[in-house]
This record gives C-alpha cells, sequence and structure tokens, in this order.
C-alpha cells in the first residue's frame, strides 16, 4: 500500500505544517519510503490511541503548533524514516492527576527498504517523542441515558419529535440521578423509540426489558412516601404511559395509569411550584386526566383541581413588564379561551351531568364555534401551498395550530351532540355537525404528513366525528381515514372508541329528549324544517367554519 492511501486520507484535515517538515523531494520519499499498512495501523497504532481522549501532544524538535490527531502521527512517521533511519515512536502520559495511571507507549517503527543501515547509525540519531495528556470522561449509566435521550431529543424531524407530548421534556435530561423511577422510564423511553420506525406493536427484548424495569423502579418510588410526590416520579409515569402506547403494551386491563396520573396530580395540587418544568408538567397532565375523567367514574375533578388552576395563576405572575404587556395584550385579542385548562376541565361534567350544566352547555357551543372561525383562519395562514419549502420553524408552527384545532374540533363534536340531544329538533345542529365531520377530514388527510408522532392527536378526533354522524358516506370517509392512523398505534382500537361514544351519544339522547306526544313531535319536526330552511347560512358562513 502506497503513502498515496495515507495523503488521500488526511488531506481534508492537514494544514500547511507539512511544508516545513517533509523533505522537499517527494520523489525521494517515494523511493525510499515504505508505507505503514493499514492493518499495521489498527493493530498497533490507532487502537492504542483512539480509546483515549485527544489531548495536547509535544514532538520533540518540532513545534507543537496544534492538537497532534493519530492520523498525523502516522503520517510523520512516514515522512521521517529514510534508508539510513529508523524511527521508534515513544509516546507518553504527561503528568495526570492523583491517583491516575501513567502510561508508557513504545512503537516500533518499520523497517526502511533497504536493510544495510547499521545499528551505530541507527543509536546516532535521536528519536522523536510524543507526549500527549489523555482525559478520560466520566462514563456511567445515567450519563449513557443522558447522552441517548438528548439524541433524541434534537430530532427536528417533526415525524419523530418526542416534544409533541410536551415541551417540558427537553428538561429531563438535567433531572437524571435523582430519581431511579425517572431513570428507568427515560432509558424506556430513549430506547422504545428506536421501535417506532418499525411496524406498530415490534417489540425487542431490550425495550421490553426496560420497560418492565421502569414499571419497577415506579412501583418502588410509590412505596416511599417521600419519593411518591416528587415531581420525578410523577414524570415516570407520564413516560410509562407514552411507551405503552409506543410497544403496542396494554398488560392490564384493570390498572390505568391515567387513574395514577390522577391520583398523583391530586397529590401535587398541595405543592406551592413555581413556573418552569414542574408546572409546564402539570398542566400538560392536565388533558390525560380530563380524558380519563369523561369515562373513568373513579375520577372526578373536584375542588382540588381548581384550586390548582387557581394557585398556579397565582404564584406564576408575569416576570418582566414585556410579559404582562404580551399576556395583557392576547387577553385583549381574546385569544381561544375553548383552549383554557379551565374551559376544557368542564367537559367532563358537561357530559356526566348535562342536566345542571344546560346553559353553560349552550354558552360553551357558541364560544367553541367563534373560537373555531378564528383559529380556522390561522390554521389557512400557515397551510402550505405545493412546491413551497418551509422552514423547520414554520412546520413546528403548522403543526401546533393544526393539534389546537383538532381539539376544538373534537369538543365541538362533543359539546354539539349535547346540544342536538337538547334539542333534537333543530335542523341547523344538524347542519353544523355535518360540516364539522367534513372538516375533521380534511384536517386528518392535511397533517398526515407528520405521522406517527405529529399527528398521534387525530385518530380521537376522527373516533368521536365517526360516532357522531349517521350520514352513510361521511361515515365511510371518517372510517377508512381511522383504519390508516389506525397502523401508527395498536394498543388503542380506535373503532372500540367509537363505538363507545356511539353509546354514549345515544344514551344522552335517551336521556335527554323531551318528553312530547306524537302530534308535538310532527309539529315540532315540521317548525324546525321551516326554521332549518328560513335560517340557513351558506356554507363558508357556518359558525363551524
Amino acid at each position: 500500500m502506497q503513502i498515496s492511501w495515507l495523503i488521500s486520507i488526511l488531506m481534508p484535515t492537514i494544514p500547511n505544517w507539512a511544508k516545513w517538515c517533509a523533505p522537499s523531494s517527494f520523489k525521494w520519499r517515494r523511493k525510499h519510503v515504505r508505507s505503514i499498512s493499514k492493518a499495521e495501523l489498527n493493530q498497533a497504532y490507532i487502537s492504542t490511541i483512539l480509546n483515549e481522549s485527544a489531548g495536547s501532544l509535544t514532538i520533540s524538535g518540532i513545534p507543537a503548533r496544534l492538537s497532534w490527531s493519530p492520523s498525523i502521527l502516522s503520517l510523520l512517521g512516514e515522512i521521517y524514516r529514510s534508508e539510513e533511519q529508523c524511527l521508534a515512536f515513544h509516546l507518553t502520559k504527561a503528568a495526570m492527576p492523583v491517583g491516575s495511571r501513567r502510561k508508557s507507549i513504545g512503537l516500533q517503527s518499520i523497517d526502511t527498504e533497504d536493510d544495510t543501515t547499521t545499528s551505530s547509525s541507527r543509536s546516532s540519531k535521536s528519536p522523536i517523542s510524543f507526549t500527549q495528556a489523555l482525559i478520560k470522561v466520566p462514563y456511567n449509566k445515567t450519563t449513557m441515558v443522558t447522552q441517548t435521550l438528548v439524541s433524541r431529543l434534537e430530532i427536528t424531524d417533526l415525524r419523530y419529535d418526542i416534544t409533541c407530548y410536551g415541551d417540558f421534556l427537553r428538561h429531563i435530561p438535567a433531572r437524571l440521578g435523582r430519581n431511579e423511577a425517572l431513570d428507568a422510564s427515560a432509558d424506556a423511553l430513549a430506547t422504545t423509540f428506536s421501535t417506532l420506525h418499525r411496524p406498530q406493536g415490534y417489540q425487542t427484548v431490550d425495550a421490553l426489558t426496560k420497560y418492565v424495569k421502569a414499571i419497577s423502579s415506579l412501583r418502588l418510588c410509590l412505596e416511599d412516601p417521600a419519593k411518591a410526590r416528587m415531581p420525578e416520579t410523577m414524570c415516570s409515569v407520564y413516560l410509562i404511559m407514552i411507551c405503552q402506547g409506543w410497544l403496542g403494551r396494554d398488560d392490564d386491563p384493570t390498572t390505568s395509569h391515567g387513574q395514577g396520573l390522577a391520583y398523583l396530580l391530586k397529590a401535587a395540587a398541595r405543592e406551592n411550584w413555581k413556573a418552569g418544568f414542574e408546572t409546564d408538567m402539570l398542566l400538560t397532565f392536565c388533558v390525560p386526566v380530563i380524558i380519563e375523567s369523561i369515562s373513568n367514574p373513579k375520577v372526578r375533578l373536584e375542588k382540588w383541581f381548581w384550586d390548582m388552576l387557581d394557585n398556579f395563576k397565582k404564584n406564576n405572575p408575569p416576570s418582566t413588564p414585556e410579559s404582562a404587556k404580551a399576556q395583557q395584550q392576547g387577553k385583549d385579542a381574546g385569544g381561544i379561551p375553548s383552549l383554557s385548562i379551565r374551559n376544557l376541565g368542564r367537559l367532563p361534567d358537561f357530559i356526566n351531568d348535562p342536566e345542571l350544566h344546560r346553559m353553560e352547555i349552550t354558552c360553551a357551543y357558541h364560544r367553541l364555534c367563534r373560537d373555531l372561525r378564528k383559529l380556522s383562519e390561522i390554521v389557512k395562514a400557515v397551510t402550505w401551498a405545493p412546491g413551497f419549502s418551509p422552514t423547520p420553524m414554520q412546520l413546528r408552527l403548522s403543526r401546533s395550530y393544526n393539534s389546537a384545532y383538532s381539539v376544538l374540533l373534537t369538543v365541538l363534536v362533543i359539546i354539539g351532540q349535547l346540544m342536538q340531544a337538547f334539542d333534537p329538533y333543530n335542523l341547523a345542529l344538524v347542519g353544523e355537525a355535518a360540516l364539522c365531520s367534513s372538516e375533521v377530514v380534511s384536517l386528518a388527510h392535511r397533517i398526515s404528513q407528520y405521522r406517527p408522532l405529529g399527528a398521534s392527536h387525530v385518530p380521537l378526533t376522527l373516533a368521536i366525528a365517526w360516532a357522531a354522524t349517521d350520514e352513510p358516506g361521511m361515515k365511510r370517509q371518517l372510517e377508512e381515514t381511522l383504519e390508516e392512523y389506525q397502523q401508527d398505534w395498536t394498543v388503542t382500537q380506535w373503532m372500540k372508541v367509537g363505538h363507545w361514544w356511539t353509546d354514549k351519544f345515544a344514551e344522552l339522547r335517551g336521556r335527554l329528549a323531551p318528553r312530547v306526544s306524537q302530534e308535538e313531535e310532527e309539529m315540532l319536526i315540521r317548525r324546525g324544517e321551516g326554521v332549518g330552511m328560513k335560517g340557513k347560512q351558506p356554507a363558508d358562513e357556518c359558525c363551524v367554519m
């Protein structure tokens, strides 16, 4: 193997220093220098050097102009070898901290092509000596998990951006090492993430092992009263919920992580946590707890929930005049009040006790219609035309607004069904519900490019819209779209969710329908048809759009 092999590899990293350290004649070097083979470099040299951290290097007789890599050292050996000289490379570690090892490595040079060199001529030449400070980087289980998790968080592809589960996840690496449940669940999350590109339900032994270890560590922490109230323990429950969805596991149908999260959230409501990781985490946890309270009678949003929201507002005032001004401007502009945790938290009461909240349900419906019109214009502004190449920030902004739009559509479908249950003869409500279902299909197709993680909120919207519509053509479109999204997630059978909501809506209609005679019903139908024809609005002016 010729020296050109070395030069071709090292050329991108070799500066002009080679001019003053190389003989003037390249032909001379080519004639008298035998190249070091790749195997010799790997075995005798690189394997020793690359296992240590690179440090500053001093070469006797040569100015130390830069830090010398192992590849450069090999090239120097080639340049300085001649038919009368055989070099011995002596690599000695510089002074290390107390307790560290000092190591001297001698690398014998390869003989030249001319074997007539005498031993006296060799001994008369002083070998080039190298002194390098090699520093070991601290390494343990925590640093390994941290490194892996950080690499996952740095992914900018919105299809695999795990911060869609909450921006507070970015703060988890800084909190590793203080709670074994968080360490184990973060390790499981980072490992399970590598299975997302495979068909849903694919499970590796490593991912399952770490998932089980995370659950075991969580149980141990929950048995400790001090650790059970730590924010890291709460976060580990949330991470395990995410892993469960990725792995397609449904280990115990009688055990609900949402119920456990609600219990921990109730315990955390007594803590006066300030703005930051803890409060961002709590606000994120409110959403799955609200969803859990709709179908699980064991989870109720009682006084503790509203007190927690009040304490958050009181303990986290605007930190600067600028932020206070921005907050006030948002209020003046109207914002999207339907998306506030306080308003979303009213949904379980509306569904479970609608008779007690009829007026509030009506107000919530009109507020949702107004907010949806406003958000629809924003979504149109961040929907890019074909051929346009948006920046990563623009894509992230588009995904965020489409996610909010999906939540609004979901809530509007549910509240719309309650309104129809109270007033089944109002054909305007029926028309608005149909337009809303059509918009759900358009949304699902529009953000399908962000699947699986960036569009993970869409299946629930599709399932509820499917349950709310009776029109065969629209129902078929919703079902086909839901089947496409079902391929991303196997732990939740979304058609079963749709059937649950179908039964729930039927129960509400039977429970809230006005008690009238057949004659009165026919009269109300005729009156409703007249109101529907007289007060019908164009599609582009409907409150849904």
